[in-house]
């Protein structure tokens, strides 16, 4: 019981003395890339009378230039009973501002994925999605009209979808910056 309050406070010692060597992050010359991290749901309709289903996608994309967009995505079954659906595919997007902080956002999803076999059978599919987003200090949260479908398989669905895209950063600097500690400070 003794080892716990001691391994605390070593822990403690080691995040303390962390905080003391550093470099900040502003004395570091490298490279910054913008992207985003979205979440989307998407209603989805089954043929054959089957229950419908919802997928939860997790797209990360980053910009091309001030429109285009490009990333990749992973879809996979959140509700029903095609719990063993997963995709994984790759995207484009177009977004255009059309009024302050209202944008029209356009994207094609493609890829390929499993799940029941029937209804799915090869995997291939697409994802079109068209609607408005609307941003509120960098998060945006969106509106969308989907079509989603599997080629050879029966998921064919139009629906409406809902998204929030999440702003992120990557930092790349020079392999003679490796193994040096930095203080992010926020700005």
């Amino acid at each position: 019981m003794k080892k716990i309050p001691v391994f605390l406070c070593l822990l403690l010692s080691f995040f303390i003395k962390a905080q003391d060597e550093h470099k900040n992050i502003k004395s570091l010359s490298g490279y910054e890339i913008e992207n985003s991290i979205k979440l989307n749901y998407i209603p989805v309709d089954i043929q054959l009378g089957e229950i419908p289903m919802g997928i939860l996608g997790v797209h990360y994309d980053f910009s091309l230039n001030k429109n285009f967009y490009a990333g990749v995505g992973i879809f996979t079954a959140v509700k029903g009973d095609q719990g063993g659906l997963f995709t994984l595919g790759a995207e484009v997007g177009f977004q255009q501002k059309i009024y302050r902080n209202l944008y029209f956002d356009t994207d094609f999803h493609f890829g390929g994925g499993s799940g029941y076999r029937y209804l799915v059978k090869d995997g291939a599919f697409v994802n079109y999605n068209i609607g408005l987003k609307y941003k509120i200090k960098k998060i945006a949260f969106g509106l969308q009209y989907s079509y989603f479908n599997f080629y050879n398989g029966h998921i064919k669905s139009k629906s409406f979808s809902g998204f929030v895209s999440i702003p992120t950063k990557l930092l790349f600097t020079d392999y003679e910056n490796a193994n040096n500690k930095y203080k992010i400070v926020a700005r």
